[in-house]
């Protein structure tokens, strides 16, 4: 791009934008000029004008290049090194009556350039909403809409998707600005369904940031909004990582979330359950634990003052939640064949196992892909709490504890092959 046109774009400079694409008036057309000439009849004056009009611009129909000086509409095919025209420069740089004006008078003269994409995928209207240019973002709709071609361009230009496959409203969302967003989602009231699936939904990048009240404001528009996000997940897994108060909103909105997978068979309730407890347990504790393994008193005294709670409490209500939403995801394994009471077993935590046996008593015989329960998974990555937890429950005991694996190992086998002591004394 011509560094003379990148500045004047860049700085509003409606004058030397003029001046170099050839424009003298406002209305981006020169004015016409008038030769007033004289005659003398019957010693009469009379006296004719005539008027030289300036070349219009192109008709709404005409196309880049059509009818448009070509040394103009070269000099504004030039773009920067990311790949702006200088209607993306002027759009993402101001929205006072000049950078309007300047939008408007690049337009005039390639209108193609709403269009145009830069290195990133953007348009125009991506630079402009980015940069909160709420002004410039109306007026570029206004301009898509003034060619005849109505809401129907605008739809297009407002869900044109960059190399992230982010539309115009991605940028709204990240912005956190209510105005933009009610401006774009009045222009299109579909708009928050794109993308579908595959990709981040500005609904689910509201959650992360997390905006609930712009979910809430993309939910009162559409509730047939999009929940996609990146890798297969739905915006049910952003909530229960990232903004766990919006779980209940979502579940309200939409229960169907709470089966599907992501792109490794992974659904919300094994995201829940996995969430990591936030203390460990102290070395010496275990070593009380092995010694005093046989005392009743135990399960009185050492393990609600002397043992740590392991189980977040975050993890605690969100599993709870998602279990009383769907039971039937419970049983849902992900790509690895592990169910959620797996995944629970590795993190150690025995509140969320506590949860999924109360409200699926069947879940305690589930096995993964090499037929082990959640017992052999405990003992295989050291989860003291999850074994005693097991231990204290006779039935639930009776009923996994000689299970075997698809190599014919049970839980105590495993822990006599780690060779660790206090793990054969927790399952013994």
């Amino acid at each position: 791009m011509l560094p003379e046109l990148l500045r004047a774009a860049s700085h509003g400079d409606l004058q030397r934008l003029r001046v170099l694409l050839g424009v003298l008036h406002d209305d981006e057309s020169p004015a016409p000029t008038t030769t007033t000439t004289t005659t003398s009849q019957d010693d009469d004056a009379v006296v004719l004008e005539v008027y030289r009009s300036a070349p219009l611009l192109p008709p709404p129909s005409t196309t880049a290049g059509e009818g448009e000086d070509e040394g103009t509409l070269s000099l504004l095919e030039g773009t920067t090194f990311q790949g702006d025209s200088a209607l993306h420069v002027v759009a993402s740089s101001g929205d006072d009556g000049d950078f309007l004006k300047s939008a408007r008078l690049i337009y005039g003269k390639a209108r193609h350039l709403l269009e145009a994409t830069n290195n990133n995928g953007d348009t125009p209207l991506h630079c402009a909403a980015r940069a909160g240019n709420v002004k410039m973002v109306t007026h570029l709709l206004e301009l898509a809409g003034g060619d005849g071609a109505g809401d129907q361009r605008k739809k297009l230009i407002l869900r044109k998707k960059n190399h992230q496959h982010e539309t115009v409203l991605h940028e709204a969302v990240r912005l956190g600005n209510k105005d933009l967003i009610d401006k774009l989602m009045t222009e299109d009231p579909e708009l928050a369904r794109h993308p579908s699936n595959g990709a981040t939904s500005p609904l689910y990048l509201a959650v992360i940031l997390p905006n609930p009240q712009v979910a809430m404001q993309l939910h009162g528009y559409d509730k047939m909004l999009s929940y996609s996000g990146p890798d297969g997940q739905n915006v049910l897994h952003a909530a229960v990582l990232r903004q766990r108060d919006a779980t209940g909103m979502l579940l309200n909105w939409n229960r169907d979330l709470t089966g599907k997978g992501d792109s490794h068979g992974r659904t919300p309730l094994h995201f829940a359950v996995s969430i990591e407890p936030p203390t460990k347990i102290p070395y010496y504790h275990k070593i009380l634990f092995s010694i005093m393994r046989h005392i009743d008193i135990y399960t009185l005294c050492l393990d609600r003052f002397l043992y740590p709670r392991k189980t977040r409490g975050d993890s605690l209500t969100l599993t709870g939640m998602l279990m009383d939403a769907d039971e039937s995801s419970a049983y849902q394994p992900d790509d690895k064949g592990s169910f959620p009471i797996h995944v629970a077993a590795a993190e150690g935590n025995d509140g969320t196992i506590n949860i999924l046996l109360n409200k699926s008593p069947n879940c305690a015989t589930l096995r993964n892909a090499q037929g082990r329960t959640f017992l052999h998974i405990a003992v295989e990555n050291g989860r003291h709490t999850i074994i005693m937890f097991v231990r204290r429950r006779r039935r639930l005991a009776a009923k996994i504890m000689n299970l075997q694996d698809n190599d014919g190992n049970t839980a105590l086998h495993l822990a006599i092959q780690d060779g660790g002591i206090c793990m054969l004394f927790y399952v013994y």
